[in-house]
């Protein structure tokens, strides 16, 4: 607020950007440079490389030491950051092909590849600061190879990055997860295929190990784009590298008296010149869908704290005149700084009289509020709107003052959290409010799989588990080109990339050796504004494993077979599934042996399929942690269509060993309110219809019943519609309606109107009008597709729904979802019993209840105990046998019916039990106090997806899902051989 001749303070809170890979004291050595031939900056790289080569040699842990190092790795990195990798160990046969294969690295620093020389853009100082570091390492005698790779076009060699945990992720642009899509992902879980497919490849490697090592390759062409790079022995051993640079095109070319097969962009190893086992474009490992699910771990007792930002300087800030760079200031203390100024306004400025407020420009590129670039400033900051024209603040004096004062209190910290008054409230004022510190509670979820914090809801910021920092985070929506991928070709940035449009990390890693079994702390610090009740636990797990193989996949086995002459065994090709440590083979999604398509999640027949694919595949796998299955025709039955070249392709479901879980969520004990009468008043206008519901008409899907209720006979007693493309509903039809009315004890009904309308188009969008005058109400529905085996629906199943405000949270939820296209209701509708001097007014709120939903899609009904009213003049009145003699019911098991579901409530008055007091039966899989609704996705004439939805948590979370899968259409039959 600025008042006539006062001052007006402004400040700036700046996120820092730290150099990539250094300590920040080594920014102020005098004279230094970084990564280029400057004496500074080499003796630090050098000390620090001497520092790790010896506590590496101490601990002997090189291979000419007897120990696992057999590469090391110095990077120069001149785009990128700094350090030294250690590869994975190998046999010691293996420490002889790399010396051999990369020894020359360190010899020749001038690396080329599709796009040239690669140190030409450094210029001298470049190729004299690489030369150094390759003597540099090699003077360091280590007893194995070295390799160095020095900017961002060549691959990152790296096996498993992990995580950036706390402040080390090197910059705002740098997420903490340092995956790059490496064969162990950042949680240490193998990424199939290229995991198993690696394994593949340095297998076909080692075979060749005897021609390999014993000289160098003889290049010829064997084509306009194929090359043959084949190795000798002095002991007549012979391999090859058939190799196809076409990215678009196959080829068969002949080598060796013999002719082979080349994939567009790919190499073929033959370690005996004859017989191909490895291809690199053809993938026969199995592929694994992992998903981050709901950890079924509430965030509860939700706290906040706000930054101060109106008390004045602390005695650590001080002032000078000019901007300065945010790096030197903060010393690494502080991840922010704050910029202060004072601008005098005099009492005559035009905008005190209303005349427009002034604005500040802050001119700058980047993400951080001012950038420097070479040490200028590039972005000046100059105030418009005064009377005297623009000012330039970018000299003026300026306060800095480092960090945050919930830093400086440690509010992040087991021992700091109580420093601050952290305020008890709701977090819906607290949302998308910036420079605020959030603090919850919650338990360690049960299971082994790691887990990750969803934060997809919040801006920017950091997160501390327990006092641990599990880094910054920033959701950041990431930009490009997801539609197409073909990874054939040279290499490009821009190549087949995924997550357009959504956050550049959602998921943050937290250690599962960070927790304790209850009563974690969770702490965050959002710098732009978010909603945290919106984050949620998850647990990274393996869903399903796919394997696709056609019948004469390239098999080791056979070389071997070959090799030593015994050509009187053939090892057919197998396909091999296996899921992660603790768990299982559940289920087979699909099987086919035959000439399947699709990608692993979307598989689908082609027109070629075995009928016993499904049988042969479950006895195998099915409740196994890994299973292999033999391509044969026999294996099959009978060879489905003879002369054509056919694969298997198989997705398996994997779910936990541990059967009968009852989840650990928890939902709120007490009952949930009644919403008043007075929130359900009848539509407005004269005798206007109310609660408005559809009801599917036949089994075919082309007629609807439209039912209604009218306070008074006189009405229009038809229903008109016409299909919605008519904007103008010029050819609007007609459907009558038949009028009933009852009694029931002290009640009487209003006019009840049922009209069926008929001869409806499959799949179209339908509007209709009920009543008169200004009493015409309009809705519309969507009549179903034809029906067919593989034709999709979805319904949503709702029960126990009652009238009260959780009541609300799941109808609105549902509608929210948008998925459902009918509601199978399964009883128990307006709790009508429970208020036994209504007059039944209770049905007719509960209609006018439902009809958001009703009016504009069918509800198919069931009955419950709760649909008699209860009578004062016969004491309780029930149709539920169970629930006057039995009081709990009991499950009865049902040969027809293999899945047995219970719909849990739908949030009546009166709630629901907090815990579980019996055990957990045998048959039961899964449990959970909660209340919500469910949807079930009928995908095709085989599988159907069902998810039970809770809702107490304000977001429509899946607290658990299932396939099934109609096994008619997958007959099982004996294998047969």
């Amino acid at each position: 607020m600025v008042e006539e001749g006062s001052s007006s303070l402004d400040r700036y809170i700046i996120p820092e950007a730290l150099p990539r890979g250094f300590p920040v004291w080594l920014k102020y050595v005098p004279g230094i440079s970084f990564r280029t031939d400057n004496e500074p900056f080499k003796r630090a790289m050098a000390g620090f490389t001497e520092k790790i080569v010896n506590l590496m040699k101490y601990e002997k842990l090189f291979e000419s030491q007897g120990g696992p190092i057999i590469l090391s790795q110095v990077n120069t990195f001149l785009l990128s950051a700094s350090g030294t990798v250690v590869i994975q160990a190998f046999s010691n046969h293996t420490v002889v092909v790399l010396q051999r294969l990369v020894s020359y690295v360190v010899k020749v620093v001038q690396i080329e590849n599709e796009y040239g020389v690669l140190d030409k853009k450094f210029g001298p100082a470049g190729y004299n600061y690489m030369t150094w570091a390759a003597e540099m390492a090699v003077g360091l005698r280590t007893g194995v190879p070295w390799i160095m790779c020095k900017q961002e076009d060549a691959p990152d060699p790296i096996y498993h990055g992990g995580t950036n945990f706390g402040r080390s992720a090197g910059g705002p642009f740098i997420t903490t997860s340092y995956d790059y899509d490496a064969p162990l992902d950042e949680y240490g879980l193998t990424r199939q295929p290229k995991y198993g497919h690696l394994t593949e490849l340095h297998k076909a490697i080692k075979k060749c190990e005897p021609a390999l090592v014993s000289g160098d390759p003889t290049v010829f062409s064997l084509g306009a784009h194929q090359q043959a790079h084949v190795y000798y022995s002095q002991s007549g051993h012979c391999a090859a590298f058939l190799s196809n640079y076409n990215p678009v095109n196959s080829t068969r070319v002949m080598f060796n008296k013999m002719h082979h097969a080349l994939p567009p962009w790919s190499i073929s190893i033959l370690p005996d010149c004859s017989n191909v086992v490895f291809n690199t474009a053809k993938i026969g490992v199995q592929s694994t869908r992992m998903t981050m699910l709901p950890a079924n771990s509430q965030l509860f007792s939700w706290q906040t704290y706000s930054e101060d930002l109106t008390t004045s300087l602390e005695d650590s800030a001080f002032t000078t005149f000019g901007l300065l760079d945010q790096v030197n200031v903060t010393r690494d203390a502080s991840d922010y700084l704050w910029y202060i100024t004072s601008v005098d306004v005099g009492p005559s400025e035009s905008f005190l009289g209303g005349r427009g407020w002034p604005k500040l420009l802050v001119q700058s590129t980047g993400h951080a509020l001012h950038v420097f670039i070479n040490g200028q400033l590039s972005g000046p900051v100059v105030l418009y709107g005064l009377d005297h024209g623009k000012r330039d603040l970018t000299h003026a004096r300026w306060s800095y003052q480092v960090g945050l004062k919930g830093e400086a209190m440690d509010v992040a910290s087991t021992n700091g959290m109580s420093s601050v008054e952290w305020v008890q409230g709701s977090l819906i004022a607290q949302k998308n409010q910036p420079l605020t510190w959030h603090k919850a509670y919650f338990n360690e979820p049960n299971g082994n799989e790691p887990l990750a914090l969803d934060m997809h809801s919040m801006g920017k910021g950091q997160v501390w588990v327990n006092g641990q920092s599990i880094g910054r985070y920033w959701t950041a929506y990431a930009t490009g080109d997801c539609k197409r991928c073909h990874y054939n070709g040279y290499y490009r940035p821009t190549k087949c990339q995924v997550g357009c449009g959504r956050p550049t990390q959602r998921w943050y890693h937290v250690p599962r050796s960070w927790l304790k079994p209850t009563g974690n702390t969770l702490v965050l610090f959002e710098e732009l504004g978010g909603d945290p009740t919106r984050i949620s636990l998850t647990k990274r797990s393996m869903t399903s494993v796919c394997a696709d193989m056609v019948e004469y996949h390239p098999n080791t086995k056979d070389w071997h077979t070959v090799s030593y002459g015994k050509t009187q065994v053939v090892h057919r090709p197998k396909i091999h599934l296996q899921c992660n440590p603790g768990l299982l083979i559940s289920a087979i999604k699909f099987a086919s042996f035959g000439t399947p398509i699709g990608t692993c999640g979307a598989f689908h027949r082609g027109t070629c399929h075995a009928r016993a694919s499904y049988g042969v595949v479950s006895k195998r796998c099915i409740g196994k942690e890994k299973c292999a299955v033999t391509i044969s025709n026999s294996n099959f039955g009978s060879d489905p269509c003879p002369n054509t070249l056919k694969r298997l392709t198989v997705e398996a479901v994997c779910a936990p060993t541990s059967r009968g879980i009852t989840s650990t969520y928890v939902r709120k004990a007490a009952p949930s309110i009644e919403i008043p009468k007075k929130y359900f008043p009848p539509p407005r206008g004269y005798n206007a219809p109310q609660q408005v519901h559809i009801t599917q008409g036949d089994y075919t899907g082309r007629s609807m019943i439209v039912s209604w209720v009218t306070p008074l006979e006189e009405q229009p007693k038809y229903v008109t519609y016409w299909e919605a493309d008519d904007e103008n509903g010029t050819t609007r039809s007609r459907s009558r309606s038949r009028t009933t009315t009852y009694r029931y004890y002290n009640y009487s009904s209003d006019y009840i109107h049922h009209a069926t309308i008929k001869r409806l188009k499959y799949n179209t969008k339908y509007m209709y009008e009920l009543g008169k005058g200004n009493g015409t109400r309009r809705f519309w529905f969507t009549t179903p597709p034809e029906s067919g085996p593989d034709v999709p629906y979805t319904f949503g199943i709702i029960g126990d729904l009652g009238q009260t405000r959780a009541s609300n949270e799941t109808l609105e939820h549902y509608l929210t979802s948008g998925k459902g296209q009918t509601v199978l209701f399964l009883g128990d509708f307006s709790y009508a019993d429970v208020h036994p001097f209504h007059d039944n007014e209770k049905w007719d709120t509960f209609g006018r209840f439902i009809e958001k939903s009703s009016a504009y899609e069918p509800w198919i009904y069931v009955a419950g105990n709760h649909e008699l009213d209860l009578a004062p003049e016969i004491e309780r009145v029930s149709n539920i046998k169970y629930n006057i003699t039995e009081g709990v019911s009991k499950p009865v098991k049902d040969p027809s019916a293999p899945v047995y579901i219970t719909v849990g409530d739908g949030g009546n008055i009166e709630g629901i039990a907090d815990s579980f007091i019996a055990r957990q039966p045998s048959y039961s899989a899964f449990r959970e106090a909660s209340f919500g609704h469910a949807l079930l996705e009928i995908k095709n004439r085989t599988h159907a997806f069902y998810t039970w939805h809770r809702n107490q948590d304000k977001v429509a979370v899946a607290g658990d899902s299932i396939w099934f899968y109609n096994r008619y259409w997958f007959p099982e039959e004996e294998e047969s051989s």
